[in-house]
């Protein structure tokens, strides 16, 4: 094999290596625990409580919401495909990343809200923002955010 060959050959193998590299999600260990184990049925429950909503109703969308937990990350992944630059590859940008948990953690609340308290609308921002709330300065160590 003459040295171009060669040469052309280790470049074409170290483009594919570099891009490979660069399209894996380079999120932190804790943040991807975070996506798997975010709706915690008690934190919920305690959220859904101080909104008035009917306590009848509390554990089945808790237990909804934590059974979602386990579509999330692909629902991540799915969404930073379609943007210009994902948050999640390396290398990982915490304040996009942020922003997408939150999207799409948001959604995953208003699908389940929907199916049971779908008159109650007014409060679900609220709810939400308790939820989060209560887990945000995890969030933020997580990830590097102050």
């Amino acid at each position: 094999m003459d040295f171009c060959r060669a040469k052309v050959i280790l470049i074409g193998l170290f483009s594919v290596l570099s891009i490979s590299l660069s399209a894996y999600d380079d999120s932190p260990k804790c943040f991807q625990h975070l996506q798997r184990n975010f709706f915690q049925q008690s934190t919920v429950a305690e959220a859904l409580s101080l909104h008035n909503a009917p306590q009848s109703q509390w554990f089945v969308i808790g237990s909804e919401l934590e059974n979602r937990n386990r579509y999330i990350p692909r629902r991540m992944k799915q969404q930073a495909k379609r943007m210009r630059r994902s948050p999640l590859e390396n290398p990982f940008q915490p304040e996009g990343a942020l922003e997408l948990f939150r999207q799409v953690l948001w959604e995953e609340f208003v699908e389940v809200m929907k199916k049971y308290d779908g008159a109650n609308q007014r409060n679900w921002r609220d709810i939400f923002s308790l939820i989060y709330q209560s887990e945000s300065e995890r969030i933020n160590f997580c990830i590097g955010i102050e």
